[in-house]
């Protein structure tokens, strides 16, 4: 009989925080026995990757390599101690004055308050769950949901500028930073966006069978990570990695936090305040669990790892940081290549301290420049191995001045709608890259003054931002439709941001050291402005449709899933395609996989072609537009018949497309029949060859 649920999740924790805490007594032995578990918990949760992904690569994940990997992980506890007696953190660092007991109390008292409101404020995004279709979740979600945001942070910065709450400073923040990240995962009852369906789907395949054909080395960390946790709890896969990158990045404060005191030698109230400023970057790279989102957080938790060594603290080890390089890399080569150069950088400015100046920053400028060039290669390089993967160079994109600032420049904000929240919300988007990045150069600089290994961040700057610039104009993706042809050069954009964080988290714990002996009416101020910021982050992180911008995707919603469920039924077994727009793909998907592919019978576009359309672009996606175009006429749906050598095609229509009705109408006149969701959203028509 098997457990229930609820035992089943005590025991993973158990396991868990028990594997923690070996590896924390083994990888950071001067830590108090709580900081030893949650380092350790990091270390398990980043070996699980890189061990799961090498596993999955050389055979397969089903439960008996799954369960001899969680039992092997245990045995760490026999290696031999690392080569220096002192771990990465030591408990020797100054500690800050005592606190009055009426003030501690006080602090905890506030730090409870603040925790509750983040509790209400996820009851309120539990509350907004929907399943119907929408363009944003602030559509869902009611607005004292933001109010409430408002007066957390307020409390959490507050804090963490008085130190009332000392280490439990960061309590409030962690529960900050997971509430302002769960809005998709709460909001969207079906599921947000494309990519996630897409690898849910994989992940319950590797579930159910160990493995996922064809294989790949792309994301199988990620695939690991969920299987591993899915195996312990009996399943749960959607839940799984519904809820994985959000709690995640809220995971990673407490490690910023740790590693700024131990860096500075900074009291909590200090280091708290620093990492109070990661929750006004950019959070969308966190708001959903996807590959890149999860290798972004291994790679953030690298940065504030690799800081005491950057700033050359006695005895700090650079081992964790180089398996959360390992982990990202495992999960997400897009970010893992270039994070390699960092830990490259990190190792090699320990090597040439004694070089003379002129040497070593030749050595550091050549890496620099090879991890720059590195992602590039690596997609020319993909895209002659692969032909569903065209990219080619555009050579005279760097000569243009015109061109390249075109490309590399940002859609204007205009940023005084006389709408006082959204203007100031719109500001902050308009300025946040440019100050981050700006800041980020400054920590950079004065991080440089203490020690040179702090010469790595400004690597891994150089590294992502060239990477960026390259991807935005010189490399282009020909397989990829317009509007998407500029996602991977985001990518590095964000990473560009993380790479300064710690940087940036040292300026504003520069900043709070002043501020302790300015008035108090400054600490206020800056207090509410924080809070202010990290609101209008949470609302940004997300699609948003207000008198600025308007989303133009809509969600997946519960009449897609009965859409492609009436169609599959319909069909009996026969083999069909569907032209439909993304979320009807998605709902496909997520029912049912990877289920069909076609061979395409068009010897100009040869391949296989999935059996609904894909939002990367692609003949069957140039046939649903040409479907819509033509208003559902039959001779585009014998088109797509004839490309793909099948005899029955079936067309999705959603009521909210702009000439939905025009299309409902022509189409219904050609199609062999037609029928509607129950909800009366989405209208399928079937055509079959006569």
């Amino acid at each position: 009989m098997p457990l229930p649920l609820p035992v089943r999740a005590l025991l993973a924790l158990a396991y868990l925080f028990g594997l923690g805490a070996i590896l924390g007594r083994r990888l950071f032995p001067d830590l108090s026995v709580a900081w030893q578990t949650y380092f350790g918990t990091w270390m398990a949760f980043a070996g699980v990757a890189v061990l799961g992904a090498l596993i999955y690569w050389a055979d397969r994940l089903d439960t008996a390599r799954v369960a001899i990997l969680l039992a092997l992980l245990p045995f760490a506890e026999l290696l031999p101690p690392p080569p220096r007696p002192v771990g990465l953190f030591r408990d020797n660092q100054t500690k800050p004055s005592r606190l009055g007991r009426r003030h501690f109390l006080t602090g905890l008292a506030l730090a409870a308050v603040a925790v509750a409101l983040c509790v209400y404020a996820a009851a309120l995004l539990s509350g907004a769950a929907t399943a119907d279709t929408i363009r944003t979740p602030w559509d869902a979600v009611p607005g004292a949901f933001f109010a409430v945001v408002f007066m957390a942070a307020a409390l959490a910065v507050g804090l963490a500028v008085s130190g009332y709450a000392g280490e439990f400073a960061i309590v409030p923040l962690v529960a900050v930073g997971s509430v302002i990240t769960l809005a998709a995962a709460a909001v969207y009852a079906v599921g947000f966006g494309f990519d996630q369906f897409i690898h849910q789907s994989a992940e319950r395949a590797i579930f159910a069978v160990g493995v996922m054909t064809p294989k790949t080395v792309y994301y199988i960390g990620q695939y690991a990570v969920v299987t591993a946790i899915a195996k312990l709890l009996g399943g749960h896969v959607l839940e799984i990695d519904r809820y994985l990158v959000p709690v995640a990045f809220g995971a990673v404060l407490p490690l910023a936090f740790r590693s700024l005191r131990q860096s500075f030698r900074w009291p909590p109230r200090r280091a708290a305040f620093a990492v109070s400023t990661l929750l006004v970057f950019p959070l969308a790279p966190f708001i959903v669990t996807t590959p890149q989102g999860l290798a972004d957080v291994f790679a953030l938790a690298g940065f504030f790892l690799a800081l005491p060594v950057a700033v050359g603290q006695d005895g700090a080890s650079p081992l964790p940081a180089l398996l959360l390089t390992a982990a990202a890399a495992a999960v997400h080569p897009l970010a893992g290549v270039p994070l390699a150069f960092f830990a490259a950088a990190l190792l090699l400015s320990r090597t040439v301290r004694d070089w003379s100046p002129t040497p070593r920053r030749l050595a550091m400028f050549l890496l620099a420049l090879s991890g720059a060039l590195a992602v590039p290669a690596l997609f020319i390089i993909n895209s002659r191995l692969s032909a569903d993967a065209a990219v080619t160079l555009d050579r005279n994109a760097l000569s243009d001045a015109g061109t390249l600032f075109d490309a590399l420049r940002s859609q204007a904000v205009i940023t005084r709608r006389f709408l006082p929240l959204l203007d100031f919300t719109y500001a902050w988007q308009a300025v946040r890259g440019t100050a981050l990045t700006a800041v980020g150069l400054l920590g950079i600089f004065l991080l440089r003054r203490r020690s040179r290994d702090a010469v790595a961040y400004a690597v891994a700057l150089f590294v992502f931002a060239l990477d960026f610039v390259l991807l935005r104009t010189v490399v282009r993706f020909d397989f990829l439709v317009d509007n998407e042809r500029a996602f991977y050069a985001d990518r590095m954009r964000d990473l560009a941001l993380l790479s300064v964080a710690p940087t940036v988290a040292y300026v504003a714990g520069l900043l709070a050291e002043r501020l302790e002996r300015r008035a108090a009416i400054l600490r206020t101020g800056l207090v509410f402005l924080c809070a202010a910021v990290i609101t209008a982050s949470c609302y940004l992180a997300y699609p948003r449709r207000d008198k600025y911008e308007s989303s133009r995707g809509w969600s997946t919603s519960a009449a897609d899933v009965e859409a492609v469920q009436s169609i599959t039924a319909d069909a009996g077994g026969r083999t069909y395609a569907v032209l439909a727009d993304q979320a009807v793909s998605a709902a496909a998907i997520r029912e049912f996989g990877f289920r069909h592919y076609f061979m395409s019978r068009d010897p100009e576009r040869p391949g296989a072609v999935f059996y609904y359309p894909v939002p990367t672009g692609g003949p069957l996606y140039a046939a649903f537009e040409k479907m819509n175009a033509s208003y559902g006429s039959r001779a585009s749906a014998l088109a797509a018949m004839d490309f793909l050598g099948t005899d029955v095609v079936y067309f999705v229509v959603n009521h909210y497309w702009s000439q939905a009705q025009k299309i409902i109408i022509g189409a219904g006149r050609e199609a062999d029949a037609k029928w509607v969701t129950s909800d009366g959203r989405d209208y399928v028509f079937k055509y079959l060859r006569k």
